[in-house]
């Protein structure tokens, strides 16, 4: 008798282990969001679930100055490669470096639109150390990074700040001769190629994006085909963004700040 009170007693013990385990992952993972700052997926209850079973998260940092679709193709080829369930998209902030970038609230809100809803690709509103630091704590990080940035900090011999577990490498044509292929690792950590026959936007650039627009008289939609989401496209054209038309520091000033509202 008494050993079956025993065996009753270390059944509910161990389903009491389970469920705290069950628990405990769940309350880790909504504080990562809440961490993090996800603004671009309101519902976090299957991603939560769904992030328990990760070990591995994806990690893309940038400007995204606009958003379009050679990162988009870039993620999509990442998640699919390196089989990847999540990517955690960071926007740069503004740095001496770049001072006419475009107000981080701007390219954040870009971001939103282009993902919203996305629970595989998440955008996150914070730093992009501070993030790595929080994700690390929990998951290995795959760093997706063009070819003309590998090439940039071989060149100086320094490198990136985002202290990841392995590196991703979206490819240029225009940068290929410049890399080596035989590449294995990238300053200590493994590292490995997309696979090029699935690129085909990785020409793209947003600063010759910027450009075409800065110069299009007038300023108006169908008058280019732009390769960003709708979204995004529509987005840049009702608040003249990249337009030199005043409209645009006059919305920039006073319209924007109503709009977006991260902080």
């Amino acid at each position: 008798m008494l050993k079956g009170y025993k065996d009753i007693l270390n059944i509910f013990i161990f389903l009491g282990v389970i469920f705290f385990s069950h628990t405990t992952k769940a309350v880790e993972f909504d504080n990562l969001v809440s961490k993090l700052n996800i603004v671009n997926v309101s519902d976090t209850i299957q991603l939560q679930e769904e992030l328990k079973h990760e070990d591995k998260i994806g990690i893309y940092v940038g400007s995204f100055d606009p958003v379009h679709n050679g990162h988009i193709e870039a993620m999509e080829q990442a998640l699919q490669e390196k089989n990847l369930h999540f990517i955690i998209v960071l926007s740069n902030t503004p740095s001496r470096s770049k001072p006419s970038r475009t107000d981080y609230s701007i390219r954040l809100h870009m971001l939103n639109l282009a993902f919203i809803g996305n629970k595989r690709i998440l955008v996150a509103n914070n730093e992009t150390d501070e993030a790595i630091k929080i994700l690390k704590q929990h998951h290995k990080l795959v760093g997706i990074i063009g070819s003309d940035q590998v090439i940039r900090h071989l060149k100086i011999n320094k490198p990136p700040k985002q202290y990841v577990d392995e590196w991703f490498i979206v490819t240029r044509d225009a940068d290929r001769e410049h890399l080596p292929m035989s590449l294995t690792t990238f300053f200590g950590k493994p590292c490995s190629y997309a696979n090029k026959t699935y690129l085909q936007q990785q020409h793209l650039s947003s600063s010759d994006i910027r450009d075409l627009l800065s110069k299009q008289e007038p300023f108006k939609k169908g008058n280019l085909s732009l390769p960003v989401p709708k979204s995004v496209e529509d987005f840049i054209y009702n608040d003249y963004l990249y337009s030199k038309s005043k409209h645009n520091v006059y919305n920039t000033l006073y319209d924007l700040t109503k709009k977006i509202a991260y902080y």
